[in-house]
C-alpha cells in the first residue's frame, strides 16, 4: 500500500493553474515495473490527457507511453494537491496520493488512439 501525504488546500485545478504549458494526465491505462532496484516502470496514459496552456485546459491530446523511474519521478515534484483513495495493480493496488505536478516526465511514444 502507499499512502503520500500533500496539500490539504490545493485541488487539481490549483495546480493547473500554477502551469505555464504541459500536460494533465488524469488516468494511465497500465503500468509494469521494467526494474525493480531503480523503480523504473513503464506505462501507457488513458482516457484523459490533455495540453495545458496559460494555466487552463487548451485541448485533448492523444496517448502516450513512458518509461520512467519513480524515483527520478519524485525528484521532479513541484507541487501536490489534496490526497484521494485509488486503486490500481501497481504494488498491491492501494493508493492515498495526491495530484502531483512534476517539473518534466519524459513520455517516450505517442499512440494511434
Amino acid at each position: 500500500h502507499l499512502v503520500m501525504e500533500g496539500d490539504a488546500t490545493k485541488t487539481t485545478d490549483d495546480l493547473v493553474r500554477g502551469m505555464d504549458s504541459g500536460f494533465l494526465v488524469s488516468k494511465l491505462h497500465y503500468t509494469n515495473v521494467v526494474n525493480p532496484m531503480d523503480l523504473s516502470i513503464t506505462g501507457m496514459t488513458r482516457s484523459g490527457i490533455y495540453a495545458v496552456k496559460g494555466g487552463e485546459i487548451a485541448h485533448p491530446v492523444k496517448n502516450f507511453r513512458f518509461t520512467v523511474s519513480l524515483t527520478d519521478l519524485l525528484s521532479h515534484i513541484e507541487a501536490l494537491g489534496k490526497p484521494e483513495r485509488a486503486t490500481g495493480a501497481m504494488f498491491g493496488g492501494r493508493f492515498v496520493v495526491p495530484p502531483v505536478r512534476l517539473a518534466g516526465w519524459n513520455m517516450s511514444s505517442s499512440t494511434d488512439f
